[in-house]
């Protein structure tokens, strides 16, 4: 505490002086008091609290000060008034005082930060995120309508935060945020299109084709081979029994009484031998035929002849006159399994064995490629006599059709059987006409169904697929081109019959319908 001399020093320079009739100022001095003065753990300024424990302090008269009802009057009349504050008002009027200062320096300053370019260096941080979404739908359009659609939605989300670092001065501590927000909205137009298509279904219907009713050839046909009378020209045949026609339409013809094998390409008028003697003469060398009654071919493209008179099966390629012996013996016409005797036909599996018609021997022989014998694969000494033709049937790899000149019957007959499937004999032809006789040459078409020629009734018979009775598809003919002892049939690319006319020596053409 400071002692009464000290304070009589405040009270001297806390004097408070005024004028008449102007505003009062008020000073307030502070106490500067040397450190010799205090103990160490005084403080080194004057408090409010001391201020306030003087016991008056004198103020001259003065408007702002008002009427204050806590001052007591000393003089009275006319004189200078002196008055008298309590401590406790004396505290409580500089406390306002120096809030009063405090307010307006803070005033200051902070006009002085919002107009003065702050010399502080500021530190700005931008933090910025930006996200990208992108969907695309697209649905698959149909043959009846087709609808595509596209969307693709995009969003960037930016914010940034700017932070000005703040400028104190003395106790006034100022600080300033200024954040900046942006948002942008991107609107995205979907247009849909709709394609409307008109479908118009046509419905055919298709009637399955009817082989049995549907195929029908010209009962007027054409010359193509032979026809100039029986001889051994190039342009004649002689007793001609089997033919086969290949992709081009060339006809190879079993000229059997003239001991060859005739080729006749498609619209000439006379034929080039390729197996056998060309003058007509028989023998039994590799480049001689007697009385060839039967040809085929296998997938190779080698002609296999049935040699009946030299009991053998001969084979030629395209380019040779030169034949080899495939099955049977030259000269020799045992049963055994190593000889023929007069075979009539030959057929050829996909697999090169070779099916012989021994008629003589009255069989059927099974000749493996390559093989020096062959196996029975229909030994039946009853009802195989005088076998004329042999085919396989298609797509079984054990049946065969036969046809039986002596029996007048064709067979199919499945290997090791004692009796033939299926018997055909009957014909829906005019009356005493209703049996098959002497039945020769066969074929099988596409649609499966089987022709024969019938000789001893110069016709032609088909026999539809599961059907036992016949149709005449072609009989007599008209003029030079009528069938006289038809030996064999057979078809060319573009479905036209040909039938071979033995008695007459000629290949006759019908066209088909």
């Amino acid at each position: 505490m400071v002692d009464n001399k000290k304070r009589l020093l405040l009270q001297k320079r806390l004097s408070i002086q005024s004028k008449s009739n102007k505003f009062s100022s008020v000073y307030v001095q502070r106490i500067n008091l040397s450190k010799e003065n205090y103990t160490k753990d005084k403080p080194t300024i004057v408090d409010m609290q001391q201020i306030c424990r003087l016991k008056e302090i004198r103020f001259s008269k003065s408007p702002e000060l008002g009427n204050l009802h806590d001052l007591s009057h000393t003089r009275q009349h006319g004189k200078r008034k002196s008055y008298k504050i309590s401590r406790k008002c004396c505290c409580l009027v500089i406390s306002t005082i120096l809030a009063g200062v405090l307010l307006a320096a803070a005033a200051a300053t902070v006009i002085g930060v919002l107009t003065t370019q702050p010399k502080q260096q500021t530190t700005t941080t931008t933090g910025t995120t930006v996200t990208t979404t992108t969907a695309t739908t697209t649905t698959t359009s149909s043959s009846t309508s087709s609808t595509s659609s596209t969307s693709s939605t995009s969003s960037t989300s930016t914010t940034t935060k700017t932070t000005s670092t703040s400028t104190t001065s003395t106790s006034t501590s100022t600080s300033t945020t200024t954040s900046t927000s942006t948002a942008t909205t991107s609107t995205t137009s979907v247009t849909t299109s709709t394609t409307s298509t008109t479908t118009v279904t046509t419905t055919t219907t298709t009637t399955a084709f009817d082989s049995c009713t549907g195929l029908r050839w010209n009962k007027t046909g054409v010359i193509v081979a032979g026809g100039n009378s029986n001889g051994n020209g190039a342009n004649q045949l002689k007793k001609p029994r089997c033919l086969f026609i290949d992709e081009n339409n060339t006809l190879y013809i079993c000229d059997t009484d003239n001991n060859r094998i005739q080729q006749w390409v498609e619209g000439a008028v006379s034929g080039v031998t390729v197996a056998g003697r060309s003058n007509g003469n028989s023998g039994s060398s590799s480049t001689a035929l007697d009385e060839p009654v039967d040809l085929n071919f296998d997938k190779n493209g080698l002609t296999y002849v049935a040699d009946m008179k030299n009991h053998r099966i001969q084979s030629f390629s395209l380019t040779s006159t030169v034949g080899t012996t495939v099955a049977g013996t030259t000269g020799s016409n045992s049963n055994a399994n190593t000889d023929l005797k007069e075979p009539t036909s030959v057929d050829i599996d996909n697999n090169l064995n070779i099916y012989i018609a021994d008629s003589g021997n009255k069989r059927v022989m099974k000749w493996i490629l390559n093989a020096t014998s062959g196996t029975a694969f229909i030994n039946n000494q009853a009802r195989i006599e005088k076998v004329r033709d042999l085919i396989l049937v298609p797509g079984v790899s054990n049946e065969v059709y036969m046809s039986n000149e002596d029996e007048k019957e064709i067979y199919q007959w499945t290997s090791g059987a004692s009796n033939p499937s299926r018997t055909l004999s009957q014909v829906n032809g005019n009356s005493g006409n209703n049996n098959l006789d002497k039945p020769n040459g066969m074929v099988l078409d596409s649609y499966g169904n089987l022709y024969v020629a019938d000789l001893d009734k110069d016709r032609v018979v088909m026999y539809c697929p599961n059907s036992t009775i016949g149709i005449v598809v072609m009989e007599g003919s008209v003029g030079a081109a009528s069938l006289d002892e038809p030996t064999a049939v057979a078809f060319d690319s573009n479905f036209n019959l040909y039938v071979v006319s033995s008695n007459n020596h000629r290949v006759i053409k019908f066209a088909r319908l």
